[in-house]
């Protein structure tokens, strides 16, 4: 099946996304990320919407660093750090408004993946109605991955013996 056949069903589900909807997705080839972000882009841009595109393999060594930073340097996901988890980390605050513009509400979110070098785990937290990604969202994510190590931890030691 051609990368154009396999990506027709998700640039269908772009077209449903609304103003303020958010995408983002990893791809297993730059063919495959093609396909997919450049219409999604023009989705936007036939709407009015402001888009910002960075396509850079160097790019995702920086973009990785900025999510460690969030966590473990002090940034506003800083509550969702583990000892002994290097977790890299987003947070992030949508404010919902009326049909006036007025704020009627927030939903804000943690996205996350570890361990840093070797991803294993992405844990998001999502709350409707919640101050701030970094303190709403967080805190949760710190629990599921402390019960993740928890879990591993637990685990029996399996070994096998010599011949």
């Amino acid at each position: 099946m051609s990368l154009a056949a396999q990506s027709a069903p998700l640039i269908a589900a772009l077209e449903q996304l609304g103003p303020h909807d958010h995408f983002c997705s990893i791809y297993e080839s730059p063919e495959e990320h093609y396909a997919v972000a450049i219409p999604f882009m023009q989705i936007g841009l036939d709407r009015g919407e402001k888009c910002i595109y960075i396509a850079d393999d160097g790019t995702v060594g920086d973009v990785r660093e900025a999510m460690h930073a969030e966590v473990e340097e002090g940034g506003t996901g800083h509550a969702a750090a583990v000892p002994g988890l290097q977790i890299c980390g987003k947070t992030g605050t949508a404010e919902i408004m009326d049909e006036h513009n007025r704020r009627v509400g927030r939903t804000t979110w943690f996205i996350s993946f570890a361990p840093d070098d070797k991803p294993r785990y992405a844990v998001v937290v999502m709350v409707e109605g919640g101050l701030f990604g970094g303190s709403s969202c967080a805190p949760a994510a710190k629990k599921i991955y402390e019960a993740i190590l928890k879990a591993e931890q637990s685990k029996p030691v399996q070994t096998v013996a010599g011949r």
